[in-house]
């Protein structure tokens, strides 16, 4: 049993930073690749400027434009260093946002937004976080591996333990603990890594196949399609926004443009607040199934 959750431990922590660091290739490379099309030929919604905010070192400019496909009014928010700011925006200024061309494009997975006179370079965020999880995923293989450098004292097994003792011991019983001793570890550690990265996934599947939350957004608002959706379920979900309010798990149901039906689910925290029947949806014609639901002014 011991060698069975060792295995499962290496494997694990193995394939784990594995993915992380072709999430960060996978990425990077994307970043890299959209970032040199746009300073070639990006495309572009016109736009006004209706605030901009100063915070310490930061500016942050709010813009206003109407998308060409849906023809809805949104708001962009733009952060900006002081250096970027340079006193070149101002309340009512027209302003351009420049967003990736999606000509022959079949499938978005990036889709950054630039303010007229920004910078157009990597958005270190998303590329930050990347390189986190890769480093606690490569610290964990790091220190499993370690433990397979010697004979197991208490097993007389060739590798797979920890100072040695099994790395992993189905079972712990007190006498194993004695003043001095290094504490063995047991099965609820593997239980604890698969939580962990359990908890990941969501985040690794998004970064890796489809839009981030805010490029996601920026994409909806400016390329997506204006519809309408039925409510076929909804729940409330465990999470809250800062305001306190609860978010919504709906089923929905809708046709695009071209006669398909779509069946999907769609989370919001503004439908806690309206809860109707029939709502207002903005979708992708790539992927239908990318759908936000929006009230009014498209929020």
């Amino acid at each position: 049993m011991n060698f069975i959750f060792n295995l499962l431990v290496v494997i694990l922590s193995m394939a784990a930073a594995g993915v992380f660091l072709a999430n960060i290739i996978v990425n990077l490379v994307r970043a890299l690749k959209i970032n040199k099309l746009m300073k070639l030929d990006p495309d572009f919604v016109e736009g006004k400027v209706v605030e901009v905010i100063n915070h310490k070192n930061r500016v942050y400019v709010r813009v206003e434009y109407v998308s060409k496909v849906n023809m809805l009014k949104f708001t962009e928010l733009f952060e900006l260093t002081q250096k970027e700011f340079n006193d070149q925006y101002y309340e009512g200024q027209s302003v351009k946002v420049y967003y990736p061309k999606l000509d022959g494009v079949k499938n978005v997975t990036c889709f950054p937004t630039y303010l007229e006179g920004q910078k157009m370079g990597l958005q270190a965020g998303p590329i930050f976080t990347d390189t986190l999880l890769f480093g606690g995923g490569a610290y964990i293989a790091g220190i499993v591996l370690t433990s397979v450098i010697s004979p197991c004292e208490k097993t007389g097994l060739i590798g797979l333990e920890w100072n040695g003792r099994p790395f992993i011991e189905s079972t712990r019983g007190l006498d194993t603990i004695v003043e001095g001793a290094t504490p063995c570890l047991s099965g609820i550690y593997l239980l604890i890594m698969v939580m962990f990265y359990l908890m990941l996934f969501t985040y690794i599947k998004e970064r890796l196949f489809g839009l981030s939350a805010e490029h996601k957004t920026a994409y909806l608002k400016i390329c997506g399609v204006k519809g309408t959706a039925e409510v076929k379920t909804f729940k409330f979900g465990k999470s809250k926004n800062a305001q306190g309010v609860k978010e919504s798990l709906l089923e929905i149901e809708f046709f695009t443009n071209s006669g398909e039906k779509v069946n999907c689910s769609l989370n919001s925290y503004l439908y806690t607040n309206t809860q109707e029947q029939y709502i207002d949806i903005l979708y992708d014609e790539l992927n239908p199934k990318n759908v936000v639901y929006y009230v009014n002014n498209g929020k």
